[in-house]
């Protein structure tokens, strides 16, 4: 199932946007599902698909597997998401994923969406002791679009505090999903401060 891999993705795109900083535009419309975002001014933009469309373009890449075998369906799949990150540094930023969601092709939603909470939580209990890890489930509302939200705090030595969000909604045939991650609360009150001020375009 295709959405049940992204948790994986800010990980992996950290390594390749550490080095790859590049100044945008403030503010940012999400095509597919009519949202428009401001990024916080400290926070810098990084488009994943975007660059990744252009280095195929650049490298010549052939066109013409993209009909005839399992690399180039993947490679269509892929490139059918939307997938930005935003970055203030390596403890502190925000991914935001929408993957077209067919729920005959692809089940239940819910289904999905319980199984990436699991897999969240136990890669977190991968790296860090379950017993410093707490959850919370919750919902949350964006431009009256209600998420739902799955917290993980992770308590770190000498009272530190890591957390993370991921919050999720199933809109116009999107699985869109937000995930964010931060060491201290100023960055996280800049993140939760921009979805706030976001805006969904209703027709």
């Amino acid at each position: 199932m295709r959405c049940t891999k992204k948790i994986f993705l800010p990980i992996v795109f950290l390594l390749v946007v550490i080095t790859s900083y590049t100044q945008e535009s403030r503010d940012y419309i999400i095509s597919d599902i009519g949202w428009k975002i401001t990024i916080p001014l400290d926070f810098t933009l990084y488009d994943f698909i975007d660059q990744a469309k252009n280095m195929q373009e650049q490298s010549g890449a052939p066109d013409d597997y993209s009909n005839t075998d399992e690399y180039g369906n993947s490679l269509d799949a892929f490139f059918s998401q939307t997938n930005i990150i935003a970055i203030r540094d390596r403890f502190n930023y925000f991914n935001i994923t929408t993957t077209p969601f067919d729920p005959e092709e692809d089940g239940s939603w819910e289904n999905a969406m319980q199984s990436w909470k699991n897999e969240a939580y136990k890669n977190m209990a991968k790296i860090i002791d379950s017993k410093r890890l707490d959850t919370a489930s919750s919902i949350e509302y964006i431009d009256g679009v209600v998420f739902n939200k799955f917290h993980i705090a992770v308590s770190l030595d000498n009272d530190v505090k890591l957390d993370m969000f991921l919050m999720n909604k199933l809109y116009r045939g999107y699985d869109c999903s937000i995930t964010y991650l931060s060491l201290d609360n100023e960055a996280r009150h800049q993140i939760e401060l921009m979805l706030r001020s976001s805006r969904f375009y209703k027709n």
